[in-house]
């Protein structure tokens, strides 16, 4: 005879266990455990969970609020039958019936990052029942024109006005962020989890994904340092800033070259609390014979070099945008690649290298540091008080013509070989 089946399914009996506890020690405001500790605790599946709370939420005794958790509800009822409303904790925001929490993406909308970035964030997302509001900041190209103001002016006011805009969380791809720092702490002061990519913003304690930056650049340098250079240049990208990794890529290029013995960047190392942020680092902290050799205009990379004696046969670029300066700029002065000028960048940005098939360039994974930032904001709506993470991804370094090496040369070139190199130590203080 077949077995009967149980009188109360298992989601049931938990509903009735939450019910008494709820009852006794929760009260309205308060939050369920989350429903992985809820698993674990009752050794259930995660559908065996959500039956056991939508079934407390039908009876009006707690609601899911998105993006939140699962909160008690004010125990008064004025009509039988009718559902309680939400106790909702300070910063909790609701979205309108039927419409998916939403995500701000706040990064420069003209830049190359941005499809694959953007794509990551929301692929991601939308596993989680969310959706992508992207909110584009001025390009720090803008610079070019001095305006520099201007540009930081409009990031701060699109941060200023997603505090009131009800999104769940930010993730933020800075272009200034020193001069934003205030509007972004009133953002997490207003309850709002922010995380940061790509680029840390001193002043804000936020969860933050990128790659080591320092440890790309050394190892890219000792590519070309294999490769039998020893005068190679550093392209940057900036216009009166640098930005925080164009810096650290230019520290990581200078280590590299001291603990090769280069002539030219001979002195005194440089100390871990050192991170190059204007021209006058630069001219503070380089070594005399290394000013020459970074370049801070993208327009004519090439041209500068021209009248150095001996001149470089290796550049450095401090991203793909900046190579494709390079590789211009080399072919109005007659410069071959890579027979008279080798070219190594950082980015494997798809708009760039389809457009020039043979650069050599660290590559970055912005569709997964996509992913990560929205995994990074969950936990961080989840847990508030956890400490900030910072997450390195891996990097590899794509082996291409420019650089004037066989593609076998380096291990690096093999996607399932990411390279790595020791982090630069913890800055102590500002540089």
């Amino acid at each position: 005879m077949p077995a009967m089946p149980d009188a109360n399914p298992k989601y049931v009996e938990i509903a009735r266990t939450l019910r008494a506890e709820i009852g006794a020690s929760l009260s309205p405001g308060d939050y369920l455990p989350s429903t992985r500790q809820l698993r674990a605790r009752f050794g259930v599946t995660l559908g065996t969970v959500r039956q056991a709370l939508a079934l407390l939420e039908q009876e009006g005794v707690v609601q899911t609020l998105p993006f939140r958790g699962t909160v008690v509800l004010d125990q008064a009822v004025t009509a039988p039958g009718r559902a309680r409303p939400a106790v909702a904790p300070p910063g909790a925001r609701t979205p309108a019936t039927g419409t998916p929490p939403a995500v701000a993406l706040v990064m420069p909308t003209p830049t190359y990052l941005l499809v694959s970035l953007a794509h990551g964030v929301e692929r991601e997302l939308r596993r989680h029942g969310m959706r992508l509001q992207l909110c584009g900041s001025l390009d720090v190209a803008a610079g070019q024109a001095g305006d520099l103001d201007a540009v930081a002016n409009y990031e701060r006011e699109v941060l200023e006005t997603l505090a009131r805009d009800g999104v769940a969380g930010v993730i933020w791809w800075s272009i200034l962020g020193e001069r934003n720092a205030s509007a972004a702490r009133a953002l997490q002061g207003a309850g709002l989890p922010l995380v940061l990519v790509d680029e840390v913003v001193p002043g804000v304690d936020a969860d933050w994904v990128g790659i080591d930056d320092f440890g790309a650049a050394v190892r890219a340098t000792d590519h070309l340092l294999g490769l039998g250079h020893r005068r190679i240049a550093f392209a940057a990208d900036q216009w009166g800033v640098i930005r925080y990794v164009t810096g650290e890529r230019i520290a990581g290029y200078v280590d590299a070259l001291q603990r090769a013995g280069v002539e030219a960047a001979s002195g005194q190392p440089l100390p871990p609390h050192v991170r190059f942020r204007t021209t006058d680092d630069l001219d503070r902290y380089l070594p005399p014979g290394l000013r020459p050799l970074v370049l801070c205009s993208p327009a004519d990379p090439v041209a500068p070099l021209l009248d150095l004696s001996p001149r470089p046969s290796a550049v450095l670029a401090a991203n793909d945008h900046v190579a494709e300066f390079v590789l211009q700029s080399a072919r109005i002065h007659g410069v071959r690649i890579p027979e008279d000028l080798a070219v190594v960048s950082f980015g494997n940005v798809d708009r760039y290298i389809g457009r020039h098939s043979t650069l050599t360039t660290v590559h970055q994974p912005f569709d997964l540091i996509g992913q990560r930032a929205v995994r990074l904001l969950l936990q961080r709506s989840r847990e508030p008080d956890r400490p900030v993470q910072h997450v390195h991804l891996a990097t590899r370094l794509v082996i291409r013509g420019s650089c004037g090496a066989p593609v076998a040369h380096d291990p690096g070139a093999d996607p399932a070989q990411p390279f790595a190199v020791a982090p630069r130590p913890a800055a102590t203080a500002s540089g």
